[in-house]
């Protein structure tokens, strides 16, 4: 899923002005062997792309290398999957749209960061800052190991732009760790940290079919200036 990286532009000519999948077969597959592993280029007999395409903007492309249709009948793949074409690209469409708007403004800060971020926020929040510290590493290893080809930097990467899109406006997220996401929310001393941490919960669970129900997330809190004076310092306590 996340190791065949097709250039767009070297599908799109690859693709041609064929909307019913093009197949290659034989030595004609070696073009595609530099973006699979040598195992799997080894192994390729076959090649069908199929393109979904949503008001003539390229919103996927199916690939498979193996098929019982390949013996002499991949005409009849190509019609299948023809038959589900626009209703799927339609839905990727709507899907992709939805999910730009969400992460948009979904800045995750890096740990080398966090200093910079505690100096300013400090400097211009009068409201004080509440920072939480969320344990993220049952979800993503409940995410990623739901499936063999689900890579665990990339299932880091997802849930933590998605936490940052719930607080696009009202915090700052930073990667602590990979495994844990740091929280600076600007002037929620009165904010229930129980609650706000359950809502990030419920949107992990909505969002990440992979998670069984609403996951369990451990989190320490603390507040500056209630419970110290230097947010800089505050942050290193709790990391």
């Amino acid at each position: 899923m996340h190791r065949l990286r097709l250039p767009g532009g070297d599908l799109r000519d690859a693709l041609g002005n064929h909307e019913a999948g093009v197949l290659w077969t034989g030595e004609s597959c070696g073009e595609f062997a530099p973006y699979l592993s040598q195992r799997e280029a080894s192994m390729l007999e076959h090649l069908l792309f199929f393109p979904f395409t949503f008001r003539d903007d390229l919103q996927a492309v199916l690939v498979v290398t193996e098929s019982p249709y390949f013996d002499g009948r991949s005409e009849y793949l190509r019609i299948i999957l023809a038959a589900v074409a626009e209703p799927a690209a339609a839905a990727m469409n709507r899907h992709r749209d939805l999910f730009a708007q969400t992460v948009r403004q979904a800045i995750v800060f890096k740990s080398t960061d966090v200093d910079a971020l505690a100096r300013r926020m400090a400097a211009r929040v009068p409201g004080g800052v509440r920072v939480v510290l969320l344990e993220l590493s049952d979800v993503i290893s409940q995410i990623a190991t739901s499936n063999d080809l689900l890579d665990p930097f990339r299932v880091r990467q997802d849930v933590l732009r998605r936490i940052a899109s719930l607080f696009a406006s009202t915090a700052s997220v930073c990667d602590a760790d990979g495994q844990r996401a740091l929280l600076l929310l600007h002037g929620t001393a009165e904010e229930d940290p129980d609650l706000l941490v359950q809502h990030v919960a419920a949107d992990l669970a909505r969002f990440m079919p992979e998670l069984a129900g609403v996951p369990v997330l451990r989190f320490t809190t603390a507040h500056c200036p209630d419970d110290s004076s230097d947010l800089s310092a505050l942050i290193d306590s709790l990391l």
